[in-house]
């Protein structure tokens, strides 16, 4: 019950933040539930959507609610391969940018690899096989960066794994005491807690090992609650 408060909490985003843009977002063949991002009249509006590897990304047509009194400057584009700039007009005169990310996730073969870096960041590009992300930090792109409530991180993967690993690590060495899950799935829609880091059980900056279930064919990394740490994730190995 927990994830899915949480993923609603998310798309209200925009109904109590600042009220100038999109109420609701889908496209059909998502793989998760769309993420509204609406922080405040000085910065843009984002939208997140992760689709899979079936979707054609180059022909869709999203389906949408703006908010009260608000209009599109332009209609949207159909090709999402690349991230779409797009204006949102209010009757009052004033307008805001808002960008929209589709990523369509394509499973990597194994083993798989994950090692950012300045010359491999952790950004937003469909030319990027066997991860999504969600609301991480680009600025920080040498890693995933964990900034907020609500980020996640997805890896997929085409056969059977054995083996996961990784480096999570808090930002400073600072104790954590939030709440971070890794979990793993089948089909990239129903979930199981893999482990959990909190206060009682906290990051530990080191290199983490889990051996996977046969079925396994996603992991996700989700920093559930964020109270003051940032987090990293690194050098991930699926085999």
């Amino acid at each position: 019950m927990k994830r899915i408060f949480i993923f609603s909490i998310a798309c209200l985003f925009a109904a109590t933040g600042y009220a100038q843009g999109f109420a609701t977002f889908s496209v059909d063949g998502a793989l998760t539930e769309t993420v509204i991002k609406n922080p405040g009249k000085n910065s843009p509006g984002m939208v997140y959507v992760i689709t899979g590897p079936q979707v054609d990304i180059t022909n869709l047509s999203p389906k949408y609610k703006l908010l009260s009194g608000c209009s599109l400057e332009n209609p949207l584009p159909k090709d999402f391969t690349k991230q779409a700039d797009v204006t949102v007009d209010k009757k009052d005169g004033t307008s805001r940018p808002w960008v929209i990310r589709i990523k369509k996730l394509v499973p990597a073969s194994l083993p798989f690899e994950l090692k950012f870096s300045e010359s491999n960041p952790a950004v937003f590009s469909n030319e990027a096989k066997g991860w999504a992300a969600v609301k991480t930090d680009e600025t920080k792109s040498s890693v995933v960066r964990f900034g907020d409530t609500n980020v996640f991180f997805i890896a997929a993967f085409d056969a059977p794994a054995k083996e996961l690993k990784f480096n999570l690590n808090v930002v400073g060495n600072a104790e954590f005491d939030g709440e971070f899950w890794v979990e793993t799935s089948a089909d990239g829609k129903k979930w199981k807690k893999l482990d959990a880091y909190s206060s009682s059980k906290p990051i530990s900056s080191s290199l983490y090992t889990y051996p996977l279930l046969e079925d396994v064919r996603f992991i996700q990394w989700t920093y559930i609650e964020r109270n003051k740490q940032n987090v990293n994730l690194n050098n991930i190995t699926i085999e």
